[in-house]
């Protein structure tokens, strides 16, 4: 078994990608890669919520989501506390924000 300490490399998701988004907010999932201990998954992201608006000082298009996913961390070795009943779901929870290039 294994125990993430501080001293580990966090772990990275890439290749997010949606399928022909159409802003705003027709978005629902992404589907994304979740590194992790040399370990490489697909991981599928909800979006929760997702907003653009004019923002007033610099009248761009801003935009916002909350996403979320779940993945098990014994999948990725870490599997300290298994033996003790202890869940392996790990819940992502994620914020972005991003101005819309012109």
């Amino acid at each position: 078994s294994a125990v993430i300490t501080v001293d580990d490399i966090p772990p990275t998701i890439t290749g997010v990608s949606a399928t022909d988004p159409q802003f705003p907010g027709d978005i629902t999932t992404l589907n994304a890669t979740l590194n992790d201990a040399g370990v490489n998954d697909p991981l599928q992201l909800t979006i929760n919520s997702f907003k653009c608006i004019e923002f007033p000082m610099d009248k761009k298009e801003h935009c916002g989501a909350d996403a979320s996913g779940t993945f098990n961390r014994a999948d990725y070795g870490v599997n300290y506390g298994d033996k003790y009943g202890f869940k392996m779901d790990v819940k992502l929870e994620i914020q972005v924000e991003g101005v819309r290039a012109s």
